[in-house]
């Protein structure tokens, strides 16, 4: 068996309507004897772990199950990580799946590129509503980039077009929380500091499924998980205090400019509730949490929250009315 260019890792919870999809997208990428597939069973209790099977007993140098006891989607990430052996780690939601012809030229691409991160493509795919959109990012295709050099003007980086090479995740302990969502938010942050340069290759390689009951990003789940989220963003926050002294100043905007995104976030989710004292009190709170780095802070693009913090109580009402409409979550 050759050496494997890529080491999927597949985040498998009950996933049993999913996982054919998925593992046969990589298979008709025609690229098995260079990918390496880590299924991380999280304690399923569905046929998760019987399908990971049959799929290991036919491709024996390739698939692999892991099974664990539930841990949460940032513990199958760190199992992977732990277990990888290929030169690039990709992490993929089990209920998800891959472009095959674009994984085939992913898998043709790492075989000689050298970087520390990769940038692809991505579909999300609304299949309620047979839509399907192409995600981009703001670079010139093929060029390597100087991370410190350029990274100040990326935008869209997200968890589903991301590729670290995997030693630069190993070697630097790269973890992830445990028993918790959100956590792609981590596994994009956490490495930024060791990164030192990056290629952006304009195809498709990951297949977002969106629009799917019980996902973890439709605001009624954000809602039910609004503590794990703010523990995310508290997280991050403190990460980035921790590092900054260590990171050029385009590295910092970059990693001020991407945790502001997460904390918005947060603060979309509080204002989604029902008004009450104790929620305005939740939101203040958190926002000068998130004071206390100004850059951070300053870097929250949304003219809203900018507008609320110069009357926090006396705009909480407008506010709120606001952000539902636009975001359509209005109770």
């Amino acid at each position: 068996m050759g050496e494997k260019v890529l080491s999927i890792s597949v985040a498998a919870y009950n996933v049993e309507n999913y996982l054919d999809k998925l593992i046969n997208s990589i298979i008709k990428s025609n690229r098995m004897e260079d990918i390496e597939v880590l299924i991380v069973n999280d304690g399923s209790t569905d046929k998760t772990a019987e399908i990971a099977s049959k799929y290991q007993e036919k491709y024996p140098t390739s698939i692999f199950l892991i099974d664990k006891p539930n841990g949460g989607h940032g513990s199958t990430i760190n199992a992977g990580i732990i277990n990888a052996t290929g030169k690039y780690f990709k992490a993929i939601d089990g209920d998800d799946w891959f472009d095959a012809d674009g994984l085939s030229r992913l898998v043709d691409n790492v075989k000689v590129i050298e970087t520390d991160v990769l940038f692809t493509d991505f579909i999300n795919i609304y299949e309620q509503q047979g839509k399907q959109e192409i995600k981009t990012i703001n670079c010139k295709p093929g060029c390597e980039y100087i991370f410190d050099n350029s990274c100040k003007d990326l935008t869209g980086i997200c968890y589903h077009n991301i590729c670290y090479r995997t030693e630069v995740l190993k070697n630097n302990n790269i973890r992830l929380t445990e028993h918790s969502f959100y956590v792609d938010n981590e596994l994009i942050c956490y490495p930024i500091p060791y990164v030192k340069s990056f290629i952006y290759l304009d195809y498709p390689v990951y297949c977002y499924r969106l629009g799917r009951e019980g996902q973890s990003v439709s605001m009624t789940s954000m809602q039910k998980n609004e503590k794990q989220h703010l523990n995310i963003c508290e997280n991050l926050l403190q990460y980035y205090m921790e590092v900054q002294s260590n990171m050029s100043e385009n590295k910092k905007y970059f990693m001020a400019k991407f945790i502001s995104s997460v904390c918005e976030f947060q603060l979309r989710i509080q204002f989604s509730f029902a008004p009450s004292i104790d929620r305005i009190n939740k939101i203040v709170e958190f926002d000068k949490l998130v004071k206390k780095i100004p850059l951070i802070y300053d870097s929250m693009a949304s003219k809203t929250y900018n507008v609320w913090r110069l009357a926090r109580r006396i705009l909480y009402i407008p506010t709120r009315y606001y952000v539902n409409k636009k975001y359509q979550t209005l109770d």
